[in-house]
This record gives structure tokens, C-alpha cells and sequence, in this order.
């Protein structure tokens, strides 16, 4: 459910830009030979049309360059899926068309569509004015600091013909886009920001002419490749069979560097593709359970958007399953105590020592997992969606860190992908937040995040004091039942007294162990204090009398340090719980 900024700020709420879309980004030659044009456009559309049937709830968002050529070709196919798409389901989900310019549009209609009285000059134009007018939203270097021009080396006048502002386009569209569709003859042009660059980039390729660090080290999310042979009318001779398609699954480690190695990644069909992946699926899995949590009014209450309520709703799920194994866990260990000591009992415990060795650490892995992801998912879209209303230019994706457990791969997807969102509405004056309006809603998210922590942390300061004197109860139990045993003897006392109140008294260690209470609290009153002096520091912030818009660079700058605070205590916690596994052999 998308509403419009209006609409939204009557119930509280900055924005909520609605489903997650599948970003896929278009990379193609500027001359495709005329006569390949036709089966060129039925196979970008077959491919367009395969996904919407596959992902019938998920919303596709095309970013494209709309360079003369298979990019503008690829638009207009989109332009036409979408229109057909919107007649037969008019509730279905938004697909947009989003343009990402190497240069201002102003610029790039001028340097790069420039009329040299020839008809192909004047239809590329055009071309380029009508697809302008008819993406859901342009970006360029005016409203999105990635594509903003490189600056010219000192002293020197900025150089048309500067091939950087095209390889900051290709990482923003690689950084940005999960399926990439390349229109390539498979030849390296060795141009900077060229097809061939961009493709390297989406498979994971170290290419030699490599502008940004995440060609380097791979640290971005990986992603798919689409590529539909294109011959060039440049090439001397044909290289490429005309149309072929081809699908390259993702290079999920970044071990993977060069065309011969990731030639093992292709995988026969698109289906395929997506069956081997899991982001195309959980997308979907989001999108089909959205509609039934609208935006909900949140006047005095910490809600946000449709998305968060759903990270929420099913971290907390998750976390009361935990929390409840956790439990089972050590009454089962309390049992196990008790049967390995009686000679009657010791096949009963040896069977219970078998199942907590094998079934207990899976039973325990799935709840704790899915309730970390869909906690971080919460959590980082807090971040990301305030800061995209103030206007911070930081990316959550690239602060969230998840290099090293590929299970947390999709949330930077989500991530990047409702940055995307974000970044094409605010490309729309009329659909940018007010920012008195977003600032207030930052003053009450920080108000209402020290008071959680606040309750949080003195509740879980309860729970731990309870663990600790269930533990040394349980220990001078067993000290007196032992006592009691020596001195009354056996035939008054059952020696399996002693053993079971050590028992409790282990498990209520274990658990608050599991639990990590002391652990976690102290990250909590780090950042309750962090968060105290970010609402200081907004109550104190004033404007400068020389430049008025000081005062709005001040709140900016307290909204980011936040939001970076909230996102290194997060990070702190993901490691910190994926430690906590219960390891009877350990």
C-alpha cells in the first residue's frame, strides 16, 4: 500500500514507500545493429514478462541510463509491459521506471544527444525527452550525490568527454540493482563506466580499469546477470550469435574472479536462477504479506511503516520461540543431570545427552537465526528511513555488516533497495517530506528509543538478578539436602536431592548465559547514553546568524551520528548472538 506524502503525514508517519522491488538494472551497446532489433526487444520482453509471472506481488524497479541504444530499447519494452500490466491488474504491484544519468539532464541532452542537424540526432533527442517524461523519477548528479560529476584536476576545465562520470554511473547502478539484464557482445571494450565494466562488476569480476573499492575487495551483496548477446555495428565482424540468452548465478563469496572461473555460476534458465537464490524469494515472501499491514496512525506510538511493522512483528514471533527452546534446553540439561545418575535411568539420560548433541543446536538455530535477521531488518530500516528523510546521504547497507554470514545477505538488498525507493520519491518535490515534519519525527524516535532502553535495560537487570539467585538458591539447597543426606543418612534423605538442586542451580547459570543479560545491557546503557545526548544536542542546536541553514546541517548531523551509533551497537549484538549457540560438546 503506497500513500501519498499528505497522506502519510496525516497518520504520523514520514514516508512509506510500500512493496520492496526487485531492482534490475539495464547495461547495453549504443549501436545494436538495426536489423537485430526486433528479436533484441522480444527477448528483453520475454524476460520481463517471466518475472512478473514469477514474482506476481514484488514490484520491478528498472534503473536505467537511457543511453541511445539498448538501454532506451530496454525502457520503452518496460514502459510497454507496465502499461499492460496496470490494465489487466490495477491493484497490482507499482513497477517504476527509474533513470540514472551520468551527467545532469540538462548536460547530458546538450554533451551526449547533441543535434548535429542529422535526423538520428534529432530522434535520439526526442527518444530521450519522451522516456524522461515518462520515468517515475530521473536521477542525476542535482538530487543524488553518487552520480554527481568528478570533479576536473586543479587548475583545468571540466572535460566533456571524461569517461568517470560513466564509471560512477555503472557503480551505482551495480551497487544498487540485484538483476542485472546486459545487452553485450562479450567483448571488452576497455572503456571506463562500458558495458563490459559493469558487467564485470555485477559478476564479481576484479576488472583492470576498477574505479571504487567494492570491485577490489567484493564487498558488496552479490547479485544475478541476464545477458542477451547484442552484435555491435562497430564490431568488424560478427562475434556473437544474435539473442542468445544467458543467466549467471551470484558469486556469493567474491572468490570467483575471472570469465573462465565464473563460467561455473551459469545456470540454464531464469527460473533456475531464481530458485537458486534466495533474494527473489524472500522478496516475495515480504511483498505477499504487506498488504495486510497498512501504514498505521503512530501519534505516541513508536510504529513506522508497513515494512517495519512486518520486520517487527515477525522478529518478536521469532524471538519468543527462542526464548522458549532456550527454557526447554535447560530443564532438558536439569533431566539429563538427574538420569545419568541413577542406574535405572542411565539409558533414558544417555538418549537425552544423544538429542541434546544432535537435535537441540539445530532445533535452537532456526528461531535465534530468524529472529536476528528480522531484527536487524527493523532495526537498519529505522535508520535508513530517517535518514533518507532529513536528507543524510549515508548508505545503512554499507554500515550493516554481513560480509561474513551469507545469511544476512538479503537484508542489504532490502536495504538498498528501499534506499532506491526513497531516493526516486525525493526526486519528486512534491513528495519530499517536510523536513520540520521529519526532524520532529526524529526528536520523538530518539525520545522513544532512550525510553526502551531505559525499560529494556531494567528489566533485563530483573531478569538476571532472578537467574543469579535462582542459581545460589539452588546451590545452598543442594548444600542442605547434602548435609541433611550425611547426617540423617540414606534411609531418610534421597541422595538424588543434592544432584537436582545443583541441577536448577547449573540452569539457571546456563540460562542467563544464553540469555547474555549482563552483556547485553551494557551495550544498552552505551547507547541509552549516546542517545540521551543526541536529543541534547537537537534541543540545543541553533542556526547561525551569518548562514540560516546552519541549523538544518546541525539537526542532519545529529540524526547521522545516531543513526551510526544505532547501527555499530547492532553490529555489536549480531556478533555477539551468533556466539550464544548452546554446544553440549563444546
Amino acid at each position: 500500500m503506497t500513500l501519498s506524502t499528505p497522506e502519510l503525514l496525516a497518520t504520523g508517519l514520514v514516508q512509506d514507500p510500500g512493496a520492496v522491488p526487485l531492482v534490475i538494472g539495464v547495461a547495453g551497446h549504443r549501436d545494436p545493429r538495426p536489423e537485430d532489433l526486433r528479436l533484441l526487444r522480444e527477448r528483453f520482453r520475454a524476460l520481463i514478462s517471466e518475472l512478473l509471472h514469477e514474482l506476481p506481488h514484488t514490484p520491478l524497479l528498472l534503473l536505467n541510463g537511457l543511453a541511445a541504444g539498448s538501454d532506451s530499447d530496454a525502457a520503452e519494452v518496460f514502459l510497454e509491459l507496465v502499461a499492460e500490466q496496470r490494465q489487466q491488474r490495477p491493484d497490482g504491484p507499482h513497477h517504476q521506471l527509474v533513470a540514472a544519468l551520468p551527467k545532469p539532464r540538462e548536460l547530458y541532452l546538450e554533451e551526449d544527444f547533441r543535434l548535429d542537424g542529422s535526423d538520428q540526432a534529432a530522434r535520439d533527442r526526442d527518444r530521450l525527452e519522451r522516456l524522461l517524461g515518462a520515468c517515475d523519477a530521473v536521477l542525476d548528479g542535482s538530487n543524488c550525490p553518487e552520480l554527481e560529476l568528478p570533479p576536473p584536476p586543479p587548475g583545468q576545465p571540466r572535460d566533456p568527454f571524461d569517461p568517470r562520470c560513466y564509471g560512477r554511473q555503472s557503480v551505482f547502478l551495480v551497487r544498487h540493482c540485484y538483476l542485472l539484464v546486459a545487452l553485450f557482445n562479450g567483448v571488452d571494450a576497455g572503456k571506463v563506466g562500458g558495458t563490459s565494466q559493469t558487467v564485470a562488476m555485477q559478476r564479481g569480476e576484479v576488472y583492470p580499469l576498477f574505479l571504487h573499492l567494492d570491485e577490489v575487495i567484493a564487498a558488496r551483496e552479490p547479485g544475478v546477470v541476464v545477458e542477451i548477446t547484442t552484435p555491435r555495428q562497430s564490431d568488424p565482424v560478427v562475434v556473437c550469435p544474435v539473442g542468445a540468452v544467458h543467466y549467471w548465478a551470484e558469486n556469493r563469496d567474491g572468490g570467483l574472479t575471472d570469465a573462465p572461473a565464473l563460467a561455473a555460476l551459469e545456470v540454464p534458465s531464469l527460473k533456475d536462477l531464481l530458485q537458486r537464490s534466495t533474494i527473489a524469494a524472500r522478496l516475495e515472501e515480504i511483498n505477499r504479506q504487506l498488504p495486510a499491514i497498512p501504514p498505521a496512525p503512530v501519534h505516541n506510538k513508536a510504529v513506522e511503516s508497513s515494512l517495519w511493522q512486518l520486520a517487527d512483528s515477525r522478529a518478536n514471533a521469532a524471538k519468543g520461540q527462542y526464548v522458549q527452546l532456550c527454557r526447554w534446553v535447560m530443564i532438558a540439561s536439569v533431566v539429563v543431570g538427574l538420569s545419568v545418575s541413577q542406574q535405572e535411568w542411565q539409558a533414558i539420560g544417555l538418549l537425552i545427552v544423544l538429542a541434546a548433541l544432535v537435535i537441540f543446536p539445530k532445533l535452537q538455530r532456526s528461531p535465534k537465526l530468524t529472529f536476528i535477521q528480522w531484527r536487524c531488518l527493523a532495526e537498519s530500516l529505522l535508520v535508513t528511513d530517517f535518514w533518507s528523510a532529513v536528507g543524510v546521504t549515508g548508505d545503512t547497507a554499507d554500515l550493516f555488516h554481513s560480509q561474513t554470514n551469507q545469511n544476512f545477505v538479503w537484508i542489504r538488498t532490502v536495504l538498498r533497495a528501499r534506499r532506491l525507493q526513497l531516493m526516486a520519491a525525493h526526486a519528486i518535490p512534491d513528495q519530499k517530506p517536510p523536513l520540520p515534519e521529519a526532524i520532529a519525527r526524529c526528536r520523538f524516535w530518539i525520545a522513544d528509543q532512550e525510553r526502551w532502553l531505559g525499560v529494556t535495560i531494567a528489566r533485563q537487570q530483573r531478569w538476571d538478578r532472578s537467574c543469579c539467585i535462582g542459581a545460589g538458591i539452588g546451590f545452598l539447597l543442594a548444600l542442605a539436602a547434602a548435609m541433611a543426606y550425611w547426617v540423617l543418612g540414606a534411609d531418610r534423605i534421597d541422595g538424588l536431592w543434592p544432584e537436582a538442586f545443583i541441577g536448577i542451580a547449573v540452569a539457571c547459570i546456563g540460562y542467563r548465559e544464553l540469555m547474555g543479560y549482563s552483556d547485553t545491557n551494557a551495550r544498552y546503557g552505551r547507547s541509552q547514553a549516546q542517545f540521551r545526548r543526541a536529543r541534547k544536542a537537537l534541543a540545543l542546536a541553533r542556526p547561525d546568524p551569518h548562514d540560516p541553514l546552519m541549523l538544518q546541517v546541525r539537526q542532519r548531523l545529529v540524526i547521522e551520528a545516531i543513526g551510526r551509533e544505532k547501527l555499530d551497537e547492532l553490529n555489536d549484538w549480531v556478533g555477539d548472538q551468533l556466539q550464544r549457540v548452546y554446544r553440549p560438546a563444546g
